[in-house]
């Protein structure tokens, strides 16, 4: 019977594999989440960068069409952040999930681990038990010897 709790043990390992996959993949999602972060407030603040040198820029007098590739140039820099949000939130959504996911495998595991824990404890019981079977014949056995 102990090797049923050491077949799940095998089991074990393999889910503690994909366990630490799951953390390692979740600890690189986290580090790309930090770096679109950091896209998107550089954006921002390049936007506003922009805008401030053009507003300077404005002070001193622009044509019609410097003013016209300045606004083209700023809704084309909304797009790129809005492209930027969408790839954050995109991110995290698939971080969540991924979270999720790990989550799942956490509980799973450590319900493996309680089941072998009892199937553990089962097997020791059934072996103490076999084992005191034995001690007993081996004491009638010795106690017939002596009344004979």
């Amino acid at each position: 019977m102990k090797a049923q709790s050491k077949r799940l043990g095998v089991v074990l390992k393999v889910y503690i594999q994909k366990e630490k996959k799951m953390a390692d993949l979740m600890n690189d999602l986290t580090i790309q989440k930090q770096q679109e972060e950091e896209k998107l407030t550089q954006l921002y603040d390049y936007q506003k960068q922009y805008d401030n040198n053009f507003q300077e820029q404005a002070k001193k007098g622009v044509t019609g069409a410097q003013f016209h590739s300045q606004q083209h140039f700023m809704d084309q820099l909304s797009d790129v952040i809005k492209g930027q949000h969408k790839a954050l939130t995109d991110q995290n959504q698939y971080l969540e999930s991924v979270k999720e996911k790990y989550m799942q495998m956490l509980f799973k595991r450590q319900c493996f681990e309680k089941l072998i824990v009892k199937m553990e404890a089962k097997e020791q019981y059934q072996l103490d038990k076999a084992e005191q079977k034995i001690m007993d014949e081996l004491t009638m056995q010795m106690l017939r010897a002596k009344q004979r």
